[in-house]
């Protein structure tokens, strides 16, 4: 379980830089952990409630007017979705989604 101060300092940032990228027409967002992932299904991006690192690491989840790119925190605490999740078969789903407009 994430302790919730630390998904509230996620909500705080990440709602910022949603309407920031809706200001700018993006359509695409690389989500990267379970705490953004959290903040992310607060933030009312509902496609994501049933998704976590562990089952859908490298996926494009549509969701609020976005792409949405799970991957888990390239940190020493991700240690064990690292291994899992960046594959090179993830890494070139990941350039690829990058490079599409």
């Amino acid at each position: 379980m994430i302790p919730r101060e630390i998904v509230n300092n996620c909500l705080n940032f990440l709602s910022a830089k949603i309407e920031l990228a809706r200001i700018r027409c993006a359509k695409k967002i690389v989500v990267l952990g379970s705490t953004a992932i959290q903040a992310l299904k607060e933030l009312g991006f509902n496609e994501l409630r049933e998704k976590s690192l562990a089952k859908n690491c490298g996926e494009v989840i549509e969701s609020s007017g976005f792409e949405v790119f799970i991957l888990p925190l390239p940190a020493k605490r991700g240690v064990k979705y690292i291994k899992q999740c960046y594959t090179d078969d993830v890494k070139a789903k990941l350039a690829r989604f990058l490079e599409d407009k």
